[in-house]
């Protein structure tokens, strides 16, 4: 053994017993462990720094310490690197720990922030699909739930929930009021439609007025022109009939005279008897003649005038 390295292996020997092997179940074993795996790690680079020293003074003796550095080094590495293992192995449970905690925190978040969204959404769908008849109930319903809802529930995300709020409150006065200057409009289109159609009906009333009033006009005027046809046909046919009664008492003296010599046209001698068949048809045809030609001859007679 090198003078320089006498009672080294004492020293590598006591730092292991100083520092036993920790394990790691809280934050102080945790620290624990650090601080034996922090000497164990001084006690091995301590030898190296030795080894280093010792190596420039006798470069001819480095083989040698580097083998004696070694077994020296042997002494805490094993437990050096146990510990190290414990150590890392705590610090990789540490930061799953970590990690889950803060995948919780981020779905936490995400879980807050997609609430408030969705409140958006849905009010804002309310707002869309609102009508004049349904104003009062939808903005009862909105007012109602802001008023009942907590916004601090929705921790770092209550100034964007506020600021929803805020912003769906004056859209829904906006509708609101768009929706009854529409109404208003509409309303105001019908009653001009309305007065439109009332002239419309007064004019086409007026119009059938009119023409009721040029039909009877025209009726009375057919009915006064009848009747005046009829007083002259009346007139025309009294003359007449004062003109027939005038020729018939001018012309009674004549037609007396004429009904006598007519009276006088009858054969009253017997009919003689004839024996050929065809004298006897001329008779007969002579007799019928004659009674025909009397009865036109008296025809005219009563038609003289």
């Amino acid at each position: 053994m090198l003078p320089e390295l006498v009672g080294w292996k004492e020293r590598q020997l006591k730092a292991v017993d100083d520092n036993p092997f920790v394990k790691i179940v809280d934050s102080a074993t945790y620290e624990e462990a650090k601080r034996a795996r922090t000497a164990l790690v001084k006690a091995r680079t301590t030898v190296e720094k030795q080894e280093r020293l010792i190596a420039s003074k006798l470069r001819e003796l480095r083989v040698r310490v580097g083998e004696a550095s070694k077994e020296l080094v042997s002494i805490t590495l094993h437990h050096e690197q146990r510990q190290q293992h414990e150590v890392k192995q705590y610090e990789a449970e540490r930061e799953r720990v970590r990690a889950e905690k803060q995948e919780r925190e981020r779905k936490r978040k995400e879980e807050l922030r997609n609430t408030v969204l969705e409140i958006q959404a849905r009010v804002m769908g309310t707002i869309d699909g609102m009508t004049y008849e349904t104003i009062e109930k939808v903005t009862h319903d909105i007012e109602t739930f802001y008023k009942e809802a907590d916004p601090e529930r929705f921790g770092e995300f209550e100034l964007l929930y506020e600021e929803h709020r805020k912003q769906l409150t004056k859209a829904l006065k906006e509708k609101a009021a768009q929706l009854r200057e529409q109404e208003r409009m509409r309303e105001e289109r019908e009653e001009l439609e309305r007065m439109r159609r009332e002239v419309e009906r007064e004019k086409m009333e007026l119009q059938r007025q009119r023409e009721e009033a040029l039909a009877k006009q025209r009726e009375e005027e057919r009915a006064e022109e009848s009747r005046q046809r009829a007083l002259k046909e009346e007139k025309e046919r009294a003359k007449r009939e004062a003109e027939r009664e005038r020729r018939e008492k001018e012309l009674l003296p004549d037609r007396e005279k004429l009904q006598h010599f007519l009276d006088s046209l009858d054969f009253s001698d017997p009919v003689p008897e004839l024996g050929d068949t065809s004298s006897k048809n001329l008779l007969e045809g002579m007799l019928r003649g004659l009674a025909s030609l009397k009865g036109e001859l008296q025809t005219e007679l009563s038609n003289l005038i």
